[in-house]
């Protein structure tokens, strides 16, 4: 019902509307209209008025003038007073002269009805002053005391000589009391004409009002039947379709035609639909209750998966804290150097990078070893693992008495244990394992120092001049090694300040930068050039910061190990 009142009343309201707007704007366009006319009627009027008083001024102006000129030859001034009193008496009823002034040229007033105690006087207000100064026939229009005139100035002459004017005035006040008459009946016609414009309209707008309602009713009952239809329709009620009757062919009818075809095909679509749900809903259950299988095989295989993960990495984890346990401290290395830094960080939880320091029998010598071993992750840190076991035995074996240690021969009997521990020598071993480094032995007291490397280079840094170790191409303990292969070691003189790095290549090897190149010597070799100054524990944060800017989002190549001593 709510509906069915908003849609009629809305429709009646609009329509209203219209009408109303259409009556007020012809009503306001034929009072404006009539009131116009009104007030042109008044102002044609007003104009007519003023140029019959003029014309009557005018005649009465004349004719005094002719008996004037008559009396001013004979010098009958008493004929002239008698005839303008006759003129003025005449019109004494209908306020027609207000009054009539002559005077000559010096401006005296030989006659003045409306002011006779100004005869023979100089007549000198702006309007005596403005007339005696005309010499042909003018009206003069002037505003005095409060009242308006309208005065008509003739020229008089005596022998054909100007003598002075006559001036005969009009009082505009019964013609302004016309006026004022006149607008008030303009006013009560036009108050008239609205009252009656406005009746005629509300007669107007009732009966269209009566006309629009009928039409909205039989215009929107079609729709409001339809729009009931099409709720009972969405919830389910599809019969309420067979209600509907057409009852007219035009677009109302062919709309109803048109729903009730739609209703009878959803009604067949609802009808599979609901067909096929109840189909889809066994399928459901069938395939829930698989997945629920599958959910439940899933979550036991991932717990198994945890737990071998949590098992793999606390094996990994403990590994990884073993292989922390076999690096030096740092108290070793400080013992022989005077300022050192190391840089340790493996790929992955363990490495195969490692650093290792002998103390050797004497106090004043040490050997500082890094090695790099194969691979990385779990199968390297394997490896450090042999290499470190079997180093001390190889490093105790070749200790001379005169001589001192010597890099090269530890290199090359390592390589020799390594292939033979490792059986490299068998064609059909699959244990291509070795490893890069370089050994470092400090003699103090002789301050020497000598260096042995297998793929991996010595920095020399004196004074900010940095010189290039790069050792010997040749891998330690890898099947193809060769087995009689001879390091060569490379010896120094020292002086304090001294300062040397041993770097695997995992740093030197790290991709990066814009073209996504190995970081490099020469990077590294400007790195120390520019801070060599500092203390060793700067240098490494300047290493650090150099690589991960180079880095960047690239991965991690391999282990890093970076070992740097001071003298």
């Amino acid at each position: 019902m709510i509906r069915d009142f908003s849609i009629r009343w809305k429709f009646l309201v609009v329509a209203v509307c219209l009408v109303v707007s259409v009556v007020v704007i012809m009503t306001v366009i034929h009072i404006s209209a009539q009131e116009a006319a009104l007030k042109n009627e008044l102002n044609t009027h007003i104009r007519t008025m003023k140029e019959s008083m003029k014309e009557r001024a005018r005649d009465l102006a004349h004719g005094l003038v002719s008996i004037i000129d008559e009396a001013l030859v004979t010098f009958d001034i008493s004929a002239i007073i008698k005839q303008v009193k006759k003129s003025v008496e005449t019109g004494k009823q209908s306020g027609e002269p207000a009054y009539i002034i002559l005077m000559d040229n010096d401006s005296i007033a030989l006659i003045h009805t409306l002011m006779p105690q100004l005869r023979q006087t100089k007549l000198t207000e702006p309007e005596d002053v403005f007339a005696i100064a005309q010499n042909q026939e003018v009206i003069n229009e002037f505003t005095k005391d409060a009242n308006e005139y309208m005065e008509i100035i003739v020229p008089v002459q005596l022998a054909s000589q100007p003598w002075g004017v006559l001036r005969i005035g009009y009082s505009n006040k019964r013609l302004n009391q016309l006026i004022k008459d006149t607008q008030g009946t303009i006013k009560l016609k036009t108050q008239e004409m609205i009252v009656r414009s406005i009746v005629v309209a509300i007669i107007y707008i009732i009966i269209n009002a009566v006309i629009v309602l009928f039409i909205s009713g039989t215009l929107t009952g079609p729709l409001i039947s339809l729009t009931k239809t099409a709720e009972d329709i969405s919830e389910g009620h599809f019969s309420a379709a067979d209600r509907i009757a057409v009852r007219s062919e035009d677009e109302v009818g062919i709309l109803t035609r048109t729903f009730v075809e739609m209703t009878h095909k959803l009604r067949s679509s609802h009808e599979q639909l609901a067909q096929y749900n109840r189909t889809l809903e066994v399928r459901v259950e069938e395939r829930t209750r698989q997945l629920h299988e599958i959910n439940e095989n899933l979550k036991n295989e991932r717990n198994r998966l945890e737990a071998a993960h949590k098992k793999i990495t606390d094996s990994i984890e403990y590994a990884s804290m073993i292989q922390n346990s076999i690096l030096p401290e740092d108290s070793a290395i400080a013992r022989y150097f005077g300022e050192h830094f190391v840089i340790w960080q493996p790929k992955d939880v363990v490495g195969g990078d490692i650093y290792i320091i002998d103390e050797l029998s004497q106090q004043n010598e040490c050997i500082v070893s890094v090695i790099d071993c194969t691979g990385h992750g779990v199968p390297g840190a394997f490896v450090t693992m042999l290499v470190r076991t079997i180093w001390s035995n190889v490093v105790d074996s070749i200790k001379t008495d005169n001589g001192g240690c010597t890099p090269g021969r530890i290199f090359s009997m390592f390589n020799n244990s390594l292939r033979e521990l490792l059986k490299q020598d068998v064609v059909d071993s699959q244990s291509n394992v070795g490893f890069d480094g370089g050994v470092f032995y400090l003699n103090r007291k002789r301050g020497i120092v000598r260096y042995a490397g297998a793929n991996v280079p010595l920095f020399v840094c004196r004074n900010g001049h940095v010189g290039i170790i790069k050792g010997d191409r040749q891998g330690v303990g890898y099947k193809k090694s060769n087995p009689d292969y001879v390091y060569h070691d490379i010896e120094l003189d020292v002086v304090q300040g001294d300062i040397f790095y041993i770097t695997t290549d995992g740093y030197l090897d790290q991709n990066g930068g814009e073209k996504d190149l190995p970081f490099g010597k020469s990077r590294l070799v400007s790195i120390i050039q520019n801070n060599w100054h500092i203390p060793m524990s700067e240098q490494r944060e300047v290493l650090l910061v150099q690589l991960d800017s180079y880095q960047a989002q690239a991965d991690r190549n391999d282990d890093i190990t970076v070992v740097g001593l001071k003298i």
